[in-house]
């Protein structure tokens, strides 16, 4: 996990291994270690992803209601079987 600034302190057990860094909406990417101490990152966006995304709200709604939902919103993206 990071901050509100992206900065991170994680402890590595393998200084020949690699991280793979992932958050919602960004490109995964995998870094090697290799021995470093100090590793700066920057994802690049992947907007495509993000038609997969779920939000939770607090408000309850029937499981028909939220199917029409997501067939509307795949229907008006283009991306969806409808």
């Amino acid at each position: 996990m990071s901050d509100s600034l992206g900065n991170y302190s994680i402890v590595v057990n393998d200084m020949n291994g690699s991280l793979r860094f992932t958050i919602i909406g960004f490109a995964e990417k995998e870094i090697a270690v290799d021995g470093r101490s100090n590793i700066n990152v920057v994802l690049e966006e992947d907007i495509v992803n993000l038609n997969e995304v779920v939000v939770p709200t607090k408000e309850t709604s029937t499981q028909s209601n939220l199917n029409k939902l997501f067939l509307k919103n795949q229907k008006e993206s283009g991306l969806g079987l409808v």
